[in-house]
């Protein structure tokens, strides 16, 4: 049974209220044709609700915070309107920067609010109908009360969902280090994206999965790396490495230029082990909720390397069949989307994958069908050759976002995690022989390799 008023539930309740609103759609839809404005008691929340609800009914999703922003300039006519706009601007910056999970509760408890008072509602325009026994229509005010606040499949509506598919900030979408593989996709990895590094054993593909989120970091982002197999520990001095572009074997004497680096990143890294039963995805999900409800720690971005060493469960036992495993790779890809990141992981390529200079998707190790599920899907080669030179190639075996099956030629040293593109491979030529090139071209070669 609810409360009375919103107003005993208190302040906080009813900005979490206005948190789920302003950035859930489907909570939204489900719970739109149930809000009343006269359920408020502050003029700044209704003012909050009765926007969301007038950009919901043109746009059919959660509104856009430049829209808001314009709402208010044109509020602002004079002193008093100007504060009272100030008040209500800071009332929506406290409601965004709340957890979502720390709402969850609010959820279901508004929902029963909102329908108990439509029930109420309904009631006593009941009784004024049975004094004229109009009984149809009472039985029609109950049945729409009832249905107020049931959940809904929200999907995507073609017709209606114009302004969800070109809004900004429904498409986060976070850059690649390199300009080419961001024209390749429309701009980089998408929430929810699975995008899978495949490659030999000591081949360079943790390296690679470094590289490409030390880059994130840089730009501000949060990045969460599970590692199933590495030491934490180590896997930090590897960013040690890429970020002051120092040898492995020599950071232990550069601690203070570590530092400096350190100091001046804007984005954070958490790098957690996973071992013995951790290594279930019912437990990354616990830890993950466990990190932003404790923590404040929601990532943008996270590396699981790798995700073949996750044991596969059903109603908690473990399997190791195919089926399962397929099914695992589909888990985590909803992970992503569940959670609102880009998901990297590793994968083996099978021994004759050793022999190719450039590895197809006919040479995953395991499940075929990896590579279905993946959104992005990329080979790492390098043979004896690449690794004396600090060469290899990098195939796009499959890409949702454009073009595929371009192999690019790579600088990459894997004892500071420096990478660059050096062009398109053409096959077995002079141009991607590192033995046949000139001193110049060589000397060209280690000074791309400084690059990012």
């Amino acid at each position: 049974m609810s409360l009375e008023s919103l107003e005993e539930y208190g302040k906080d309740f009813v900005d979490k209220i206005l948190h789920l609103l302003l950035t859930d759609k489907e909570y939204l839809n489900t719970i739109q044709d149930a809000i009343n404005l006269e359920h408020y008691e502050n003029d700044k929340q209704k003012w909050i609700v009765k926007k969301i609800l007038e950009y919901y009914n043109k746009n059919n999703t959660t509104p856009d915070k430049d829209w808001l922003k314009l709402e208010l300039k044109k509020e602002a006519v004079d002193d008093k309107m100007i504060e009272f706009c100030k008040r209500i601007g800071e009332n929506l910056v406290t409601c965004y920067k709340l957890n979502s999970i720390d709402c969850e509760y609010v959820r279901d408890e508004y929902r029963f609010f909102c329908v108990d008072k439509a029930l109420e509602q309904a009631i006593l325009t009941s009784a004024d109908l049975m004094k004229y026994k109009q009984y149809d229509d009472i039985r029609k005010i109950i049945d729409n009360a009832l249905k107020l606040g049931q959940d809904r499949e929200v999907g995507h509506d073609y017709g209606k969902d114009l302004e969800e598919r070109y809004r900004i900030d429904n498409k986060k979408i976070i850059p690649f280090p390199f300009e080419e593989w961001n024209e390749r996709t429309g701009g980089g990895m998408r929430s929810g994206n699975l995008i899978l590094l495949f490659g030999l054993q000591g081949g360079g593909k943790s390296w690679l999965s470094v590289i490409l989120s030390a880059h994130v970091i840089k730009l501000g982002y949060k990045v969460l790396f599970y590692t199933l197999e590495l030491d934490e520990t180590y896997v930090g001095k590897r960013y040690d490495a890429k970020f002051t572009q120092i040898s492995l074997n020599d950071l232990s004497s550069h601690k203070d230029d570590i530092q400096e680096v350190l100091d001046s990143l804007e984005g954070e890294l958490k790098i957690f082990r996973l071992g013995g039963k951790k290594k279930r995805l019912s437990y990354i999900k616990s830890h993950l909720r466990s990190l932003e409800r404790i923590e404040g720690f929601k990532p943008d971005l996270m590396i699981i390397d790798y995700i073949d060493c996750i044991k596969p469960e059903v109603n908690g036992k473990y399997f190791d069949k195919t089926d399962e495993t397929d099914d695992l790779y589909t888990e985590v890809r909803d992970m992503g989307a569940e959670f609102d990141f880009p998901i990297i992981s590793q994968c083996q390529v099978n021994r004759s994958g050793a022999r190719d200079k450039i590895v197809e998707s006919d040479k995953m190790a395991g499940s075929y069908n990896k590579g279905m599920i993946a959104d992005i899907s990329l080979s790492l080669s390098r043979d004896i050759d690449d690794k004396a030179n600090n060469t290899g190639r990098i195939h796009w075996m499959k890409n949702r976002y454009g073009r595929d099956g371009m192999t690019d030629n790579i600088s990459i040293d894997t004892s500071n995690g420096s990478m660059a593109i050096l062009g398109n491979y053409e096959g077995e030529s002079e141009q991607s022989n590192p033995r046949g090139k000139s001193s110049a071209a060589r000397k060209a070669l280690g000074l791309l390799s400084n690059s990012f």
